[in-house]
């Protein structure tokens, strides 16, 4: 039985990440009590896996579309927000189903490296981005128009439809 100083039982470190969207940071993994050699084993084994820097996933977790989302927020911060069709499905709207996840980023950052799907734009409004369910996200009118560049008539009717129903935009602010 291994001593005590070189144990890698990462027990409370899942219990930890149930609470924060199955994602592991290093505040998490300080707080589980890991020592960085013990967490560096882990990744070197693949027991961890990096979704974006400094977030990871237990290996038996599958990647979910919710954990990319909030990896990808947490990731990027503050100057960052969702974007297009995961805009549109975030904030619950018709015709868009939950696959990639996308974010708008400033111009400035478009130096990122490709961790996730990145677009720029030069500016953003006050309005064109609001934090729904904690998340930074696009307007339902600014997802709209983004989603409306790559999406079907039918995909952008429902969005458009669900978005006025749930009085998120109006035909005329469109």
């Amino acid at each position: 039985m291994p001593s005590k100083d070189v144990r890698t039982d990462d027990t409370d470190l899942i219990e930890l990440v149930a609470e924060h969207h199955m994602l592991a940071d290093n505040t998490l993994v300080e707080a589980a009590g890991l020592s960085r050699d013990q967490w560096c084993r882990l990744l070197r084994n693949d027991i961890w896996v990096q979704v974006v820097p400094g977030h990871f996933r237990h290996r038996a977790t599958p990647l979910t579309w919710e954990m990319g989302v909030q990896a990808g927020n947490g990731w990027l911060g503050k100057r960052a927000a969702l974007y297009g069709h995961t805009a549109v499905a975030w904030w619950g709207l018709d015709g868009c189903a939950r696959h990639d996840v996308e974010f708008l980023v400033p111009r400035s950052r478009r130096h990122l490296p490709p961790w996730l799907t990145l677009h720029t734009t030069q500016q953003w409004s006050k309005g064109d981005v609001l934090v729904h369910n904690g998340i930074r996200t696009a307007s339902a009118t600014r997802a709209i128009i983004d989603m409306a560049r790559t999406s079907t008539p039918r995909a952008l009717e429902a969005a458009i439809d669900s978005a006025v129903r749930m009085r998120l935009t109006s035909v005329p602010t469109l």
